[in-house]
């Protein structure tokens, strides 16, 4: 949307009421030191993941949630992307 004229209509946009742009999850930068690079670009309105390959331990993922949880305005939605023997 443009002011309040849409501009772009996919299914990405459909699904996630956001602009066509997506910042995807890489371990490093948007896991464990990512937390406000993560948080910025989601409370600038964008779809962004946070990876979550470097995070190994439970402890350690639940206190960086809880970390871009606190970075976060409100409401923002968190989209995390874990390897698959830590979901």
């Amino acid at each position: 949307m443009c002011a309040g004229k849409l501009i772009v209509d996919t299914k990405f946009t459909q699904a996630t009421g956001k602009p066509p742009v997506l910042m995807s999850g890489m371990t490093p930068t948007t896991s464990m030191l990512g937390i406000d690079l993560v948080s910025a670009c989601s409370n600038g309105g964008y779809h962004c993941e946070f990876a979550g390959g470097g995070l190994p331990l439970p402890n350690y993922t639940y206190q960086k949630f809880e970390e871009l949880r606190k970075a976060q305005d409100p409401g923002t939605r968190k989209t995390p992307f874990l390897e698959p023997f830590l979901a």
